[in-house]
């Protein structure tokens, strides 16, 4: 055959696989066959050298693999695409709405946000492509989801919707708006708020006709279904909807395969906790045929990891033999492997990104410790799946460490008698490991839902600031009304047995705050109505590989090197705020410290230095005493903006060319000391994230450059108990007492004498990092630790001080 013959036999089968490809187009039952014949001409125009016909179908080629699954081809066939057509062709945005899609379901964020930007310079000015760029900004808020940024997140999704609600009169914009309802959906399912997430799913299908859209329908009933399956798990009081919206989208044929394959998914998990192991079982077993039958291309790694959760739970609720439970577990280790493979391909970001945010990625690493401790009777394991979650944060990996295991761990950051709690909340049921050097032992605790229900219920009473004409009757109401709901929490975190467990302990430290969400542990009543922030030092790790780098990069650093003779303190005191600072934060006065109070948190101090007011400014962190002190001490306001990926920070003095505002990402530019102590307040609370331990406030980035442990509130202060507890926290570590040692002191001597001492006061600082650690080196020898002082790093103390609007009288606390 002569190359002009072949060419037009080519031409031929372009034209006629074109043809019967659009034939089939919208149908979606004749998905399969549109597929088959857009293949056939895409590989035509492909040998013909079209490249803009090539470019055309591998838009539409692309777009019915990802309704298929295939994400990997379709990154391949788009990014392919991208070069065939000038980088202002209109075709350019359709391209880029598939391929972000792809690259964010395969965890590529850094190219995602690439193609975003991309796709967004390829549209040109004016209001023609005004519904494309909002579209692209929920697809931009879509991809800080899966990132875990729910700050970002929120305020691009919430933005776009916002945007197209606005043109609701306007039928050109309804594919835009029911696009971008599916993408508020997705968020509040991130959030886990299941409730409002119905609620705005009936609202949106009541109020728009879906008719001509009839897969974002779909979509959207899958996610109420999804939201329902929570919402009934732990009530009773709700009539059973969600098996029924669950069928319809799994029958519905406008349902995407993947999503109609996570529908089939749920129903398994409804099935199951029925009762109904046949039908549950019959449901995956449905999935696995279909997956082996499309070779890997239906499921991503986080589904594959569900099902086979879901499967190793009805084998061990029909008590088959070890061999099926090992296949099943081996299809569990090998998609959770991928799932955390996937995450350590992207870069770290400052901000952090949360792998633990979602609820399925908890509730698969939850199935894993539940069959490890269940079937291998081994804890010490499944608290290794945990660590492994633990070394994908971001602090942790901007330490350098050597592999984290469980022995390390009793071994280095474990005295004899001390203990450790690490804590996973999930779906179904939670964790807590307690580790002692000796042994660890795990138990279930009730489910994430119920946990958080009661946790900030009881944040509520606890947070709740003395008004500042309370008088003593006022005091004791409002104390009595925080300690039912104390205990009760406390029994629920904390049961009688684990209770009895940590009485035998010395000293005490907790992780997994960056899942459990904030909760002073410190203000919870224990079963002899004391509380634990008064009976034992409680130190807060962000992560189990975090404080063995902590560990190493102190024991590197040397124990006494170069500091037996430096300076003791650095302090900086209540900064006068500059013309910026008072307009964007108007209801903040600057904090008058009075010499009275300098003078005492001075006391303890032969050599120290400081600067207040004018002269507190961000510059004075570069001096030559700051730099070669031991500790910093710093009495501040905190502020926060929810905009940035690293929101917190603090008002210090303005300059000619500085506005005082110091965010996280500028206190990364120091050379931190390595104690830090920060009391201003909220210092420790970061952007709505949860799962990247440590990342994302003031408290992280003074760690990742060289602070060994920070003390620090994330919520609100008063004055008054703050100045005490500081001045009796700072003469105990200037005798050499452990920062955990020393703030258990000092809630000691705050609450002298008192019959029920007020949890508000004493219990809003927490010591984070290496809080049984010495923390000021003493010419002298120190015994506090003989095990560990031949490696342990110089400390030094950064106590930022401050509530937010706080005068000077004992009972008054504005926000911080």
């Amino acid at each position: 055959m002569t190359e002009g013959a072949k060419r037009d036999a080519l031409e031929s089968i372009y034209r006629a696989s074109k043809e019967l490809a659009d034939r089939k187009r919208k149908s979606p039952e004749t998905r399969d066959e549109e597929l088959e014949y857009l293949e056939k001409a895409y590989e035509a125009a492909t040998l013909l050298g079209k490249t803009s016909r090539r470019a055309t179908l591998a838009m539409h080629l692309a777009n019915l693999l990802l309704l298929k699954g295939d994400v990997v081809r379709v990154t391949e066939i788009l990014q392919k695409a991208r070069g065939l057509i000038p980088a202002d062709d209109v075709r350019q945005y359709w391209i880029g709405l598939i391929l972000i899609q792809a690259l964010s379901y395969r965890n590529l964020w850094d190219e995602a946000l690439a193609a975003v930007e991309f796709t967004e310079k390829s549209l040109a000015t004016g209001p023609e492509n005004d519904r494309k760029r909002v579209t692209l900004e929920g697809r931009r808020g879509q991809v800080y989801l899966r990132m875990g940024i729910l700050d970002q997140a929120a305020s691009w999704t919430i933005g776009a919707w916002t945007k197209a609600d606005a043109h609701r009169d306007d039928a050109d914009w309804l594919t835009t708006r029911a696009q971008l309802s599916v993408f508020r959906a997705d968020l509040r399912a991130a959030t886990e708020n299941y409730s409002l997430l119905e609620q705005e799913i009936e609202e949106t299908l009541l109020n728009d006709d879906y008719r001509t859209r009839p897969s974002a329908r779909s979509s959207l009933l899958l996610r109420s279904g999804i939201a329902l399956v929570h919402l009934e798990r732990d009530a009773t009081d709700r009539e059973p909807r969600a098996a029924k919206v669950l069928e319809e989208v799994s029958l519905d044929p406008a349902t995407l395969a993947t999503e109609r394959r996570e529908a089939i998914a749920w129903l398994s998990y409804i099935d199951y906790h029925a009762g109904d192991y046949d039908s549950s079982r019959n449901r995956i077993d449905q999935l696995e045929k279909e997956e082996s039958l499309a070779g890997g291309a239906h499921d991503s790694p986080d589904r594959k990891a569900f099902i086979a959760a879901l499967s190793i739970r009805l084998d061990l609720r029909t008590n088959q033999d070890k061999e099926q439970i090992d296949s099943s577990r081996r299809k569990l280790v090998e998609a959770y492997e991928q799932i955390l493979s996937d995450w350590r391909s992207n870069r770290p970001r400052a901000g952090g990104f949360g792998f633990l945010q979602f609820a399925k990625t908890r509730a698969i690493l939850s199935e894993l410790i539940r069959v490890t401790v269940e079937v291998d009777q081994d804890p010490d394991q499944a608290l290794l799946y945990l660590i492994q979650a633990q070394e994908l944060g971001t602090l942790a990996r901007s330490l350098p460490t050597e592999q984290t295991n469980v022995a390390k761990v009793k071994e280095r950051l474990l005295g004899p008698s001390e203990g450790m709690l690490v804590f996973l909340p999930a779906t179904d049921e939670s964790h807590v490991f307690s580790i002692t050097r000796e042994k660890t032992h795990h138990d279930y605790l009730p489910t994430r839902d119920i946990l958080m229900r009661k946790k900030e219920h009881f944040l509520s009473l606890l947070l709740r600031p003395p008004q500042p004409d309370e008088d003593v009757k006022g005091r004791r109401a409002r104390i009595q009304g925080i300690l039912p709901t104390s205990k009760e929490v406390g029994s629920l975190l904390l049961p009688p047995e684990l209770q009895q467990r940590i009485s035998q302990w010395s000293e005490i430290t907790i992780v997994g705050l960056d899942v459990l969400g904030y909760l002073p542990f410190e203000c919870l009543l224990l079963e002899d109505d004391t509380f634990l922030g008064l009976t034992k030092p409680l130190s807060y790790l962000p992560s189990l590989p975090v404080g063995l780098a902590l560990l190493q990069r102190r024991q590197q650093r040397g124990f006494t090197q170069g500091l037996e003779d430096a300076l003791e303190f650095f302090f900086l005191l209540g900064p006068k705020h500059g013309e910026r600072a008072r307009k964007i934060h108007n209801d903040v006065m600057s904090l008058k410290v009075s010499e009275i109070d300098r003078q005492r948190l001075f006391r303890p101090f032969k050599r120290y230095d400081q600067y207040s007011e004018e002269a507190a400014t961000f510059d004075t962190l570069l001096e030559e005493s700051a730099r070669s002190a031991q500790a910093w001490l710093i009495l501040a306001h905190g502020i926060h903006d929810y905009s940035r990926e690293q929101s917190g920070g603090l008002i210090l003095a303005a300059t000619e060319t500085d506005d005082g505002l110091v965010f996280a990402d500028r206190l990364e530019s120091l050379n931190p000391p390595p104690l830090a102590v920060l009391l201003a307040c909220a210092a420790g609370r970061g952007p709505g994230r949860s799962g990247d331990p440590g990342a994302s406030d003031l408290g992280g980035s003074l760690l990742s450059r060289g602070t060994d442990t920070v003390v620090l509130p994330v919520s609100h202060l008063a004055y008054r108990p703050t100045v005490e507890l500081a001045v009796t926290f700072l003469d105990q570590v200037a005798g050499g007492v452990t920062p955990a040692k020393a703030l258990l002191a000092a809630r000691k001597e705050l609450t002298k004498g008192e019959v029920i001492p007020d949890p508000f006061a004493f219990g809003l600082l927490h010591v984070r990092g290496l809080g049984h650690f010495p923390a000021l080196v003493k010419k002298e020898k120190n015994a506090d630790r003989p095990w560990v002082l031949w490696g342990a790093g110089a400390g030094i103390l950064v106590l930022v001080l401050g509530a937010y609007g706080l005068g000077r009288r004992q009972s008054e606390s504005k926000s911080g």
